[in-house]
C-alpha cells in the first residue's frame, strides 16, 4: 500500500486487492479486525474504486463484528458524502448484505436505526428515488 501511493497504478487496481485481501486476513483472523483502517481509505478524496473497496470491507466487517457507532457511520456516509454515486452504491452494498438478519436479536438491531431509517427514506431522500428503494 506504501508504494502505491508513491507510484499509483491505473484506478489504483493494487490498493483496491490489498484492502479486499486485507479484510479477508481479518475475517479468517491472521489480523485484529479494526475498522479505522477502513474509514480511512472511504473518506472523500480517495479514488472512487479505492473508496468503494474500503467501504465494501466497511459493510462486511458491520455484518459480522461491528458495533452500532460502525453501522451510525456508514449511515452517515449515506447521508452526507458529496458524491451521489458512492451513496447510491453504499445503499445498494448494505441492501445486498445487511447490517443484521431479521429476527436474531443482533446488537445493531436497536430502535434508533429503524427510526433514523424511517426518517431519511421519508423526509431527507424524498427527490431521489433510488436511494429511498
Amino acid at each position: 500500500l506504501n508504494m502505491e501511493k508513491l507510484l499509483p497504478c491505473y484506478r489504483y487496481s493494487v490498493t483496491v486487492a490489498c484492502l479486499k485481501a486485507i479484510r479477508k486476513l481479518q475475517k479468517t483472523g491472521h489480523l485484529p479486525p479494526n475498522p479505522d483502517f477502513f474509514k480511512d481509505y472511504s473518506q472523500y478524496g480517495q479514488y472512487q474504486d479505492v473508496r468503494l473497496a474500503a467501504l465494501e470491507c466497511l459493510v462486511d466487517y458491520v455484518r459480522l463484528e461491528g458495533r452500532f457507532s460502525d453501522l451510525t457511520y456508514l449511515i452517515d456516509m449515506v447521508e452526507n458524502d458529496k458524491d451521489p454515486g458512492i451513496r447510491h452504491k453504499l445503499c445498494r452494498m448494505l441492501v445486498n448484505n445487511p447490517p443484521f438478519d431479521k429476527a436474531r436479536n443482533h446488537r445493531n438491531d436497536k430502535k434508533e436505526l429503524v427510526e433514523r431509517l424511517w426518517d431519511l427514506i421519508n423526509s431527507k431522500f424524498w427527490y431521489d428515488s433510488r436511494l429511498r428503494c
